[in-house]
């Protein structure tokens, strides 16, 4: 069962290595970013 929902998605920073992802349960307008480090090696 999916609890949240990804809705818009990019890489940010200088270096393109930050994932923002924009999630919500269920209503995009009380949604949250969130982010991740992205290792390419």
């Amino acid at each position: 069962m999916v609890k949240t929902y990804a809705y818009v998605c990019m890489f940010g920073n200088p270096d393109r290595n930050i994932l923002f992802i924009e999630t919500s349960n269920n209503d995009r307008s009380q949604g949250r970013i969130e982010y991740v480090k992205v290792d390419f090696t």
